[in-house]
């Protein structure tokens, strides 16, 4: 006779719980714990360096060559220049330049270059002085000249022997001193500084901008004037006397250039 027990709940509650933790454990055991995601790191930012701007090597200013207009050395048997002769005064190609000798006082010589006609310009020529040369004379150059109208530059000394030179306008009847005298009003003359003016050979130069005249001895600026009177004309050489003879001037190495 089979007989029945009844069994107390309170009796099984322990049991149930040991039997709950061991399926715990068991479950723990059969999850993995996971490995956490490594924190990320970005990558460096890259700084590129640009290369440097390319500055080339500078380039030297060139000076272009003058445009030579006219040129003479007088090494030929002819220039623009004609031999001239007469009872005081003569002139002539001789020993590679164009000699200009003149007797007696108060005489003056000019040439006329008859080729082109010169606006803005540079003009240059070495003078030189021969031995015969005695007493007070001049010498120099001519330009813009037209209708016998012309612009003079020209050298001479003072009676202390001092050198003085003269810029002036030639007209048909007149005379216009562009220069101021420094030790005579009422003339042109001016003194030559110090050190430029050489007692054998000098080198005149006169450059032409409108009515710009600036004007050079010896590579030395003298003076720079204004004159409107003319704006074109020819070349020309020119010397002269004054109380006493003799004189005898050398030109040579003549050249115009234009810019």
């Amino acid at each position: 006779m089979n007989s029945k027990q009844k069994i107390n709940p309170s009796l099984l509650l322990p049991v149930m719980l040991v039997f709950l933790s061991m399926l715990a454990c068991q479950a723990s055991d059969l999850l993995s714990t996971p490995t956490p995601y490594p924190t990320y790191t970005p990558y460096p930012e890259i700084i590129v360096t640009p290369y440097p701007t390319y500055t080339p090597y500078p380039q030297p200013s060139l000076t272009p060559a003058p445009d030579v207009r006219y040129t003479e050395d007088f090494e030929g048997s002819s220039s623009c220049f004609e031999p001239y002769s007469d009872a005081v005064m003569n002139s002539q190609m001789s020993d590679g330049a164009y000699s200009v000798r003149i007797t007696e006082s108060n005489q003056g010589f000019l040439s006329i270059c008859p080729g082109q006609t010169f606006i803005d310009f540079t003009l240059e020529a070495d003078i030189r002085l021969l031995e015969d040369t005695a007493g007070s004379a001049y010498f120099g150059v001519m330009f813009r000249e037209t209708g016998g109208q012309y612009y003079s530059f020209i050298l001479s000394t003072a009676p202390d022997g001092y050198p003085i030179y003269c810029v002036s306008y030639i007209g048909s009847n007149s005379y216009t001193p562009l220069t101021n005298s420094t030790f005579d009003p009422g003339n042109c003359w001016s003194m030559v500084p110090a050190g430029i003016y050489d007692a054998q050979t000098n080198r005149l130069r006169v450059s032409m901008e409108g009515e710009v005249m600036s004007i050079y001895l010896n590579d030395e600026i003298l003076t720079v004037v204004r004159d409107n009177l003319l704006s074109a004309g020819r070349i020309g050489i020119q010397a002269g006397t004054y109380d006493q003879p003799v004189l005898e001037a050398a030109y040579d190495n003549l050249r115009v250039t234009v810019p």
